[in-house]
């Protein structure tokens, strides 16, 4: 009598291969650019990266990539204002570190290497920023305090009121003066510095506006404090404006302390990174244990991890088990069983129990180091809706200086007025600020990278993160990316259980007849008979498989041999069938084919003696990412060289209407062409070597990280769990940085804008209002600091 009994495949998900995300990107820690660059080209993934110091706006970027541009050797130069790093791809052999470091000095910046070890790097960063920042903070201090008393002290003069408390001699110029200078040439030294470096390269940044802006106010003032005689014989009053120059430089300095302050937050997401990193490593060497530094750690050491620590570095267990939490680094939400011969990754959380294992990458090789450079490496890379402000920035301050040479022409022709037109003139070179469409991209895109690698996604560039927002056609390939990627035993039933039972009489039902086939299959490599015999050996009560002997292999058909004295072939029920056994497909059988499984039968001395049934079953979340990406508005193509019936029975268990199949290797790149050439753009998601073309013909390519080296490489954005739900992150993520970004740019267009016609004077004929320079200069300062708060914004983002 026939006996359906549904089999639990215990099947173990494949944990994420070490080397699948080895992409080259981390830089060696020599000084000599030919080991850096050596070795392939000098790709992207072999650039080296620079640190810079100085920068003010998107037009000191701007000069800087220039100034490295024109080094013979150099290929392709990118540097990142956000981020205040330059990324230099170069021929070895004609270039080297000191000529690129004196071509950034000649333009009036400071560069210094950027260390390989993510943790000296972060270090090196941080150093420096703090340098700065502590600089930025003594000249602030010292600059609003001289503003304070000459604020104070200018108050009866700009209201025209007698303010009790305040004495005149406060508003005296000669001591104005005094209380200028210190302000105007030491706390703005920096803006002279970078104005005069600009002009030795013959072009013009915000430096430049702020050291007219202000050496304007500053001038005109001295000459009523040296001959206010001739003021009062021309009718005029002698006034000056010292606080104008003291004030405005004082808060540009300050808005620049608070946007280097939000530029370091921008790189929380690689100190939160490096903070997964353990400290210490329990050395076992000679049967003894020692607590090392990770630092010391070598390749082949043995290291015992106990419950509740962190495994310290790459490696593979070779005693014990337990559970390892890997959300951290992989975005997986449920611990992992690992047991002896399993890979653990580095930064990864040890849960129940205690194991060693053997150090296999150490340092700068290990995952969590590659993935920090990869998001290194997105962060410091362009957006293409950057080149629109890079555009308009490369304009910019030539234009604002035409409008105030206009303001000032115009008010002093019209009005007659030498002082409103220096004013206005003021306010106009003050309040422009190229700073904020410089920031406006950048910075979004860092924390958007951030974000990515928090939640398991790598990003190769902003390139790819603002395409995967546009994304309408999402292609996937079926095996490894929707499927599990390795068949394994889902039904078994049992047609004759006491033929079954006089071999494997020790158990009964479905593991008998699994136990009489993994005898036989045991001999064979077909990835079927993989199946039979993992579900064996993945079975609860671990039984004992019998032997076989006179193995035979039938080339498309089957194999057979004899086990405890029977006779025992296995193979399509079409073979068996022509092995003269009586075979009358069952219910079973049919419901299986229809699910697009593959159905294997066993015969035992002539008779059939069971069914098994064998599918490469779907991924738990594969059917709510397919749903979610359709609600989402996309058009989801399922991509397979599997046969027609089993592609469309995967399709239906996922809702997708849209299937192609029995699809060559070479063809599957041909057939994203086509989507493309509907006007589709196009992603692709895959994981094996047969779909590297594709991933690279496709306008985004996105792989799976539990695939192979080949296919992330030819990669946009690499899922390192594995886990389809990730592309839907991804193109969350990507929308929501989007959006940041061109808030960001409407602000930045905005503002500059309305302000540079209101500072011009616009408004005086209808209102009779005029902008203050001191207002515009605090607009001005906080101007790039809204951007820069708007795109930290992005941190507290989370997938719907």
């Amino acid at each position: 009598m026939a006996c359906p009994d549904k089999f639990s495949g215990y099947d173990v998900p494949g944990s994420l291969s070490l080397e699948s995300l080895m992409m080259s990107t981390l830089l060696p820690s020599s000084q000599s650019l030919g080991s850096q660059l050596s070795g392939s080209g000098a790709k992207q993934s072999d650039a080296l990266l620079l640190g810079l110091q100085g920068m003010s706006c998107a037009a000191c970027a701007q000069s800087i990539e220039k100034a490295l541009g024109s080094v013979a050797g150099v290929k392709t130069v990118s540097v990142n204002f956000a981020s205040e790093q330059a990324t230099v791809t170069a021929d070895p052999q004609q270039v080297s570190v000191e000529q690129l470091q004196q071509a950034v000095a000649a333009a009036g910046y400071q560069t210094y290497l950027v260390s390989a070890d993510p943790l000296e790097a972060d270090e090196a960063e941080r150093s420096a920023r703090y340098a700065h920042l502590k600089d930025l903070r003594q000249k602030v201090t010292v600059g609003a305090v001289i503003s304070t008393i000459m604020v104070i002290g200018g108050l009866p003069m700009m209201t025209g009121f007698h303010i009790p408390g305040i004495p005149a001699w406060l508003h005296n110029p000669w001591l104005q003066l005094g209380l200028t200078l210190p302000v105007q040439f030491w706390v703005g030294r920096s803006f002279y510095r970078a104005a005069w470096g600009a002009l030795q390269r013959r072009t013009a940044d915000m430096n430049t506006l702020v050291v007219l802006g202000t050496t304007a106010a500053f001038g005109y003032s001295l000459i009523p404090t040296m001959a206010p005689q001739w003021f009062l014989d021309q009718g005029l009053s002698p006034d000056v404006y010292y606080e104008v120059s003291v004030v405005v430089i004082t808060l540009v300095l300050l808005g620049r302390l608070l946007e280097s302050r939000a530029k370091g937050e921008t790189s929380d997401a690689i100190r939160s990174l490096l903070g997964l990193q353990a400290k210490t490593a329990r050395l076992i060497r000679e049967g003894r244990e020692q607590e090392i530094p990770l630092a010391e750690v070598q390749l082949g050491d043995l290291l015992r991890v106990r419950p509740g620590e962190k495994v310290p570095t790459d490696g593979v267990m070779t005693e014990g088990s337990s559970t390892v939490d890997e959300a951290m680094v992989t975005g997986e939400s449920f611990p992992v069983v690992k047991g002896v011969g399993a890979e653990v990754i580095g930064a990864t959380l040890n849960q129940t129990g205690t194991f060693v294992m053997r150090a296999t990458r150490v340092g700068r090789e290990t995952l969590l180091a590659q993935i920090i450079q990869m998001v290194q490496q997105a962060q410091g890379s362009k957006a293409p809706i950057q080149q629109l402000a890079d555009q308009v920035t490369s304009w910019f301050v030539p234009v604002v200086l035409g409008i105030a040479v206009l303001t000032f022409v115009l008010w002093l022709s019209l009005a007659g007025n030498l002082t409103l037109a220096m004013i206005n003139t003021v306010a106009v070179l003050i309040i422009a600020c190229p700073c904020a469409l410089g920031l406006a991209t950048p910075t979004s895109i860092m924390v958007g990278t951030g974000k990515g690698a928090e939640h398991g996604i790598l990003i190769k560039g902003g390139g790819s993160l603002e395409l995967a927002h546009r994304i309408q056609t999402l292609v996937l390939d079926k095996t490894g990316t929707l499927t599990q990627g390795k068949p394994i035993v889902t039904d078994v039933q049992v047609m004759d259980a006491a033929r079954v039972g006089s071999i494997a009489s020790a158990e009964t039902g479905s593991l008998a007849l699994l136990l009489v086939a993994a005898a036989v299959e045991h001999y064979s490599e077909h990835p079927l008979a993989t199946a039979i015999i993992n579900a064996v050996e993945q079975h609860p009560q671990s039984p004992r498989i019998p032997v076989a002997t006179h193995f035979q292999s039938i080339t498309g058909g089957g194999v057979e041999a004899t086990v405890a004295g029977s006779h025992v072939q296995i193979g399509s029920p079409n073979w068996i069938q022509s092995q003269g056994v009586e075979f009358s497909p069952s219910l079973s059988m049919a419901a299986w084919e229809e699910e697009g499984k593959t159905v294997v039968g066993v015969a035992i001395d002539g008779s059939l003696a069971g069914l098994i049934a064998i599918a490469d079953t779907l991924k738990p979340s594969s059917a709510q990412a397919v749903k979610r990406l359709q609600t989402m508005g996309l058009e989801v193509v399922m991509l397979t060289g599997d046969n027609p019936r089993t592609a469309q029975a995967i399709a239906r268990q996922l809702g997708i209407s849209r299937v192609i199949a029995q699809v060559k290797p070479d063809q599957k790149a041909q057939e994203v062409g086509s989507l493309q050439q509907q006007g589709q753009l196009v992603a692709m998601v895959g994981d094996g070597i047969n779909d590297a073309p594709a991933l690279a013909a496709a306008d985004v390519g996105i792989a799976i990280g539990t695939g192979t080296d080949v296919a992330i490489a030819a990669s946009d954005l690499t899922l390192i769990s594995g886990d389809l739900l990730g592309v839907v992150t991804a193109i969350q993520l990507s929308r929501a940085t989007m959006t940041n970004i061109r808030q960001n740019l409407f602000f930045a267009f905005i503002y500059n804008t309305l302000g540079i016609p209101i500072a011009a004077g616009i408004l005086y004929p209808s209102t009779g209002w005029l902008l203050n320079p001191i207002v515009a200069g605090a607009a001005m300062a906080f101007s790039s600091v809204s951007v820069i708060s708007n795109a930290l914004r992005l941190r507290r983002w989370k997938p719907k």
